[in-house]
């Protein structure tokens, strides 16, 4: 019989159908408060995601996003060259209340 959480719904596992684990590289603006409130949440699930939080990038949405952006490439590049293998995801986050060229960055 499969474990129910609270809500009565039948948990549903993260990650892939081999039983692997999500990974999740997280790129933050905050140095403390955003990676705290990521390591409770990754806590949380922990049996389904590996969750890592990349060192700080820069403090503007799009430098984080570029900095996303480089770091996903090289992993797939290097995964494509059987020299590692890329997150699953890629997160991006920040404040969305006083920075300049936001829409563009939320498109990329």
């Amino acid at each position: 019989m499969s474990r129910r959480n609270p809500s009565g719904r039948g948990r549903k596992a993260a990650g892939n159908k081999n039983g692997k684990k999500y990974q999740i590289r997280v790129f933050a603006e905050g140095q403390k408060t955003e990676e705290q409130y990521l390591v409770h949440w990754s806590r949380a699930h922990r049996e389904h995601v590996i969750l890592t939080v990349a060192p700080h990038v820069g403090s503007t949405p799009s430098t984080i996003v570029d900095a996303a952006i480089s770091e996903r490439q090289r992993d797939l590049r290097d995964q494509k060259r059987s020299r590692g293998n890329a997150y699953d995801e890629y997160w991006c986050v920040f404040d969305v209340d006083e920075h300049p060229n936001l829409e563009a960055t939320l498109k990329r």
